[in-house]
């Protein structure tokens, strides 16, 4: 099947979910760069192609859905990590920070070994992080 760069509806995969794991106490422009990098390729994709390329989740990894970010400002998630049914086919989830606690980040390790199996691809945006998804894929080369 050859790529299709406009996401029309007869490709293999229409939209592409991403899944944006953001423990707390990090650096809020990481995830919100990307969620707005994400709607503004929907916007500017061709008229022809009549659904989004791209649908953007949030998830914490607290018990409420406030991220504290470290300026003190707050987003608010989408889900709480444990809501989400790591068996649900995503096409990349990208985690942005490594938490403020050694609980947050085996949440996230369990977590993400039980949904690495169901993504095109696992991301992430600290070395911390990196090594989390590489531990959770058991694929080295697989995660960015």
């Amino acid at each position: 099947m050859s790529v299709d760069l406009f996401c029309k509806k007869t490709t293999f995969q229409d939209m592409k979910k991403i899944l944006i794991i953001v423990p707390d106490g990090g650096m809020l422009f990481e995830s919100a760069g990307i969620a707005d990098i994400m709607m503004q390729a929907n916007r500017l994709h061709p008229k022809i192609a009549t659904e989004t390329c791209y649908q953007v989740q949030l998830a914490t990894t607290q018990p409420h859905q406030v991220i504290h970010g470290q300026s003190g400002l707050n987003l608010l998630a989408d889900h709480r990590l444990h809501e989400i049914d790591p068996r649900e086919p995503l096409d990349t989830i990208i985690i942005t920070g490594r938490g403020q606690n050694p609980q947050e980040g085996i949440a996230v390790v369990d977590w993400l070994r039980l949904a690495a199996p169901h993504a095109r691809r696992l991301a992430s945006l600290s070395v911390a992080t990196g090594a989390a998804g590489r531990q959770a894929s058991h694929h080295p080369l697989e995660t960015t």
